[in-house]
């Protein structure tokens, strides 16, 4: 009989993350249950879940349940009633599922973080968040510890570990299907921004950038590809014949999008949030032979962009205007864009979606043996 593996998730359905957690899972031949705690339920289920589970052969149980905080005993209670024969391990996705996948007591239990409770600072930093982000942290530590902490980069590793003490972790990136994103013909082309306009994306702060480059080379255009209208603002200082916005739905709709640019940005300034994280776009942009231009804060890709040569290193705490010649001097100035293309080769090969699927799968096949 194939082993079962339990998996929860709590929080709007993702599918990105999730389908890679699920294909590295597939890698060990088991049968797997997912458990969805939708936050936003309403009174019936949501369609989508089934025709996701149907696309995933591993899948034999998929079960959303009422994610509500009001709702927790209840879902608890629900999770516990219907699992049937246990499980060699359970599968917690999203930082809130760790307490009801701990509510299974599987043989095994791995805690996927993928982002951290500070993110609500950045909506409104004040007492009673501040409080609720420490309570978040306190829950972790409570209860049983996991086995292992899957995180999205090496600093929220070493976030984790100063919060739950010596807990084995493993970073793996947010990855790319590099099938999705066919590298773009060299030389020149518009500057893009790709994402949303949440709040850590620091946009005001690169809307004062992109107006000191349009001032330095008023020839340059610029693209915004956003379903977000808060990421409007990146238009507010450009002249409308300057910049292009669109909306793309897809990997497919985003790589149209970067046929045709030269640069992608990604520029934040130095808060825990930003430093942990692990930009998606980030990946899109190098396997396009998009050159990247991020800030040096201390995160992931700002090593990748070092070490390959993929961009260029800004530094927030100039004046925009001098991050603006960064920018101009490194479009001068890369080389070829043969050289380019290789350097974002470098950085894209990093981020092998296959490479990390079979690296993660192989490390929670060892939980299991």
């Amino acid at each position: 009989m194939s082993p079962v593996i339990d998996i929860v998730y709590r929080g709007p359905f993702q599918g990105r993350r999730i389908r890679f957690i699920l294909d590295c899972l597939d890698r060990l031949g088991a049968t797997q249950r997912l458990y969805w705690l939708n936050p936003e339920r309403g009174d019936a289920p949501t369609a989508g879940l089934a025709s996701f589970a149907a696309s995933r052969p591993s899948v034999e149980v998929a079960t959303e349940l009422d994610g509500r905080p009001q709702a927790s005993p209840r879902a608890l209670r629900s999770l516990r009633r219907g699992r049937g024969r246990g499980s060699s391990m359970t599968v917690a996705i999203g930082f809130t599922s760790l307490l009801p996948a701990r509510a299974l007591r599987s043989q095994r239990l791995v805690w996927c973080v993928n982002g951290i409770p500070e993110e609500r600072l950045l909506y409104r930093d004040d007492t009673g968040r501040r409080l609720a982000v420490k309570a978040m942290w306190a829950s972790a530590r409570l209860g049983r510890r996991p086995d292992a902490v899957v995180t999205v980069s090496r600093p929220m590793s070493a976030l984790v570990e100063r919060h739950l003490g010596a807990v084995p972790t493993f970073a793996a990136p947010t990855a790319v299907d590099r099938s999705s994103f066919p590298p773009r013909p060299g030389g020149p082309g518009v500057l893009t921004y790709v994402g949303s306009g949440a709040p850590w994306q620091d946009l005001p702060l690169l809307a004062e950038i992109w107006s000191e480059v349009h001032r330095i080379e008023p020839e340059v255009g610029f693209r915004v590809v956003s379903r977000d209208e808060r990421a409007g603002v990146l238009a507010a200082r450009l002249p409308a014949g300057a910049v292009e916005e669109v909306s793309a739905r897809g990997p497919a709709a985003v790589a149209a999008q970067l046929r045709d640019s030269q640069l992608g940005f990604i520029v934040r300034r130095p808060h825990l949030v930003n430093q942990v994280s692990y930009p998606t776009k980030f990946g899109e942009y190098v396997s396009s032979g998009v050159g990247v231009v991020t800030s040096d804060i201390g995160w992931d890709i700002g090593d990748v962009v070092r070490s390959t040569g993929c961009g260029v290193l800004v530094d927030v705490a100039r004046p925009p205007a001098a991050m603006a010649e960064a920018v101009v001097g490194f479009m001068k100035q890369a080389g070829s864009p043969s050289q380019l293309s290789a350097a974002c080769d470098r950085a894209a090969a990093s981020l092998d979606r296959e490479v990390w699927v079979c690296r993660l799968g192989d490390r929670l096949a060892e939980l299991i043996r």
